[in-house]
């Protein structure tokens, strides 16, 4: 016991600059491949949910903000929007922020780089309601912001693995990130009191309920309740178990690093989550050090090994100070979810952290649904025989290949697939969605802002004179109901979302 004790605990010292070069570099890099991703998914969609005339148009959103703190509503929301709230400003914001991230992933300037993205990117956030309040969205700006640490002001080219400094501020704040998005998503399945995670059977039911599944999910439902049961143990082994090995020596931070990747993967696979599975990739990445790389790779693409004598590791005092106030925000957020209740100086700092995009709270998949639910939006010309739109990757007709997005979110296909879908029975829900209004007014009227959301529009020549929101009950069918029918669902309907709506 001793001598594993022993083992587990030495470090293996190496000297500085020499461990994390490629990590650094892969940090970086990568962040500006999904900051790229992430501001051309939106910008496809910005004219439709946030553009003048949109779903929640930037004016609509900055008013609100007004109303409720006074005379200092930057403060609230920090956002360049302030400045102006049209079109040429919200592509001007996309557009650099695009511009930047190319600029990161040449490793051109990358700090300053960083922080214009990170800018361009919190400023969305502020303006865009409840079109960027998702999970993915915080996590990658606050993995913007600990990329502030990987790099500094006056570097203008990124140097070689072999050559930059061990940022040990960076790196840390990348594992505690980690560390959180992890560990916050074993302990909201523990502790929520779901009886599926409870009973063990939450992936019997997940690859069917989950928002937005990809095709690769229908064949997972179709695997023996047994196999599924020990899955279900092997995603709470990973969640619960690895995130302490992000404090262990370098074998098990290596350890932590596959088995977070190979999570990530199997969910980016079998359901359209954006760029979030890949931004915990991307955090995984910065546990795996210079020398493990040596060891992997040929000798050629292997990074050359640092000269101990030229580098040293860069850790300033300022950086220390942040260390001290951030550090307990992050893991707090845990299991407190409330980071407000902290404790002076952390309930101060942690509010401003979260209102500037620069904390979140996490935790996937805290229950999950016994049955699956969907909206149809259905339009009519005569009041009798309905058409269905068709949205990009949402569920929709039985026939209808499920979609794999990859690094595009659709975020109007998410929101009706999500909670929209969980309000079916509650009499009100449709009116605490006020966008479904101009959703239907827009397409009423073809508007094309509004019908670029969706996939196939079926009045393109006339739009229709009625309009409906009809919702189904859908289950996956069986192999042998595929090969004899060719669809992939079966669905039931189960009434009406909301009123009948007429273009008068």
């Amino acid at each position: 016991m001793k001598q594993w004790i022993q083992h587990v605990w030495q470090a293996r010292r190496r000297p500085p600059g020499v461990e994390y070069g490629v990590a650094t570099h892969g940090v970086l890099r990568g962040l500006g491949v999904v900051y790229f991703f992430a501001f051309w998914s939106f910008a496809a969609q910005a004219g439709g949910l946030i553009g003048p005339g949109g779903l929640s148009p930037i004016a609509q959103t900055l008013e609100s903000i007004r109303s409720v703190s006074g005379n200092m509503p930057f403060l609230r929301a920090p956002s360049v929007f302030w400045l102006s709230e049209g079109m040429g400003m919200l592509y001007a914001v996309l557009g650099l922020g695009a511009l930047s991230a190319l600029f990161m992933v040449a490793g051109k300037a990358v700090w300053w780089a960083n922080l214009i993205a990170w800018i361009s990117w919190v400023s969305l956030m502020q303006v865009s309601g409840p079109w960027m309040q998702f999970q993915g969205d915080f996590l990658l700006a606050e993995t913007g912001f600990a990329a502030f640490f990987l790099s500094a002001p006056r570097q203008w080219s990124l140097p070689a693995p072999r050559d930059i400094p061990l940022r040990r501020v960076g790196l840390w704040m990348c594992n505690l990130i980690l560390v959180k998005v992890m560990f916050s998503s074993a302990w909201v399945k523990l502790t929520g009191g779901d009886p599926f995670w409870m009973r063990e059977t939450a992936l019997h039911v997940y690859f069917e309920t989950q928002p937005l599944p990809t095709l690769l999910a229908w064949f997972l439902h179709q695997l023996p309740g047994s196999i599924l049961k020990y899955s279900l143990w092997g995603v709470l082994l990973i969640e619960t178990v690895l995130p302490f090995y992000v404090f262990f020596p370098r074998t098990y931070r290596q350890i932590a690093a596959g088995g977070f990747s190979l999570l990530m993967l199997l969910i980016m696979l079998s359901g359209n989550y954006g760029h979030y599975p890949w931004l915990v990739i991307l955090l995984s990445f910065a546990l795996v050090d210079d020398r493990a790389w040596r060891q992997w790779l040929p000798e050629k693409w292997a990074p050359a090994p640092a000269d101990p004598t030229r580098l040293r590791a860069r850790v300033g005092g300022a950086a220390w100070v942040w260390m001290f106030l951030w550090a307990p925000v992050c893991l707090g957020g845990i299991w407190l979810r409330q980071p407000e209740a902290f404790w002076p100086p952390w309930r101060e700092t942690a509010r401003v952290l979260r209102q500037a995009g620069a904390s979140g709270v996490y935790g996937m998949f805290p229950s999950v649904r016994p049955h699956r639910f969907e909206v149809e939006v259905q339009g009519s010309r005569d009041g009798q025989q309905w058409r269905e739109y068709l949205f990009k990757a949402k569920p929709g007709h039985p026939q209808r290949l499920p979609r794999f997005s990859g690094l595009h979110f659709p975020r109007l296909d998410w929101k009706m697939a999500d909670e929209i879908s969980a309000g079916i029975g509650n009499p009100a829900a449709f009116r605490e969605h006020p966008w479904m209004f101009r959703l239907a007014e827009g397409l009423l009227t073809n508007d094309p802002r509004i019908v670029s959301l969706l996939d196939i529009n079926p009045f393109s020549d006339q739009p229709p004179a009625h309009l409906r929101f009809v919702t189904y009950q859908v289950r996956y069918t069986d192999p042998v109901t595929r090969r004899e029918r060719g669809v992939w669902w079966q669905r039931s309907v189960r009434g009406l979302y909301g009123p009948v709506m007429r273009r008068q």
